[in-house]
């Protein structure tokens, strides 16, 4: 792995992952009161989700295709709990999860590969399993728009490709109008005004 790699996810963790905490924190209390293991963090980045999800005591894994946050990630458990693995093609059985979750992992990826990151986490999930999403949403207020002034700047140090993906996704209507588009029922959502993010607790509803 190379250092430049391994920069990026400590430049991750120390600027990032602190704006993001609250909400990853609520993601796994969510999940807690649901009583459903194990849980499963798909595009997982340095890990910090996984770590919140075991002090609670639920078991969980994280994945991730790059190798430099799952080499930061696997230093944050005690243990094996994070995998070198592409969302589109996850390595697992079928039926075999209580939970997944997709921190911030839609925005950044085109239209079809995000419906197959979806179907993937459908695949792996039990009959009665849920999956937790946490990405951005058009602001709906006067703190949300100013979460969502932050957000855009922060998009566009990520890159040109990103920031026109994470613009596309927000044309589109954001986290709400994607769950409607590829058939996912919610439970419940909460609300992070200064993030312009919303968690969805979601399940496949049935087909007409």
């Amino acid at each position: 792995m190379s250092g430049q790699t391994n920069l990026m996810a400590q430049l991750y963790d120390f600027f990032l992952e602190p704006f993001l905490m609250n909400c990853k924190k609520r993601v796994a209390h969510v999940l807690h009161q649901y009583k459903l293991a194990p849980a499963i963090d798909i595009c997982c980045g340095t890990g910090t989700q996984v770590k919140f999800l075991q002090a609670l005591g639920i078991p969980s894994f994280g994945l991730d295709l790059d190798k430099g946050m799952i080499h930061h990630a696997s230093k944050k458990s005690k243990i094996q709990s994070f995998l070198v693995a592409d969302a589109c093609h996850l390595p697992l059985r079928d039926s075999s999860f209580g939970a997944a979750i997709l921190s911030f992992a839609l925005h950044e990826k085109p239209e079809e590969e995000r419906k197959i990151v979806i179907n993937e986490a459908l695949r792996i999930l039990r009959p009665e399993g849920i999956i937790l999403i946490l990405d951005f949403e058009n602001p709906w207020d006067k703190p949300s728009r100013w979460g969502a002034f932050l957000r855009q700047a922060i998009e566009r140090l990520a890159g040109k490709n990103h920031y026109r993906l994470s613009q596309e996704f927000l044309r589109k209507g954001g986290l709400s109008a994607f769950l409607k588009r590829v058939n996912l029922g919610e439970s419940e959502r909460h609300y992070f005004p200064l993030a312009a993010t919303i968690l969805i607790v979601a399940r496949q509803t049935s087909q007409p």
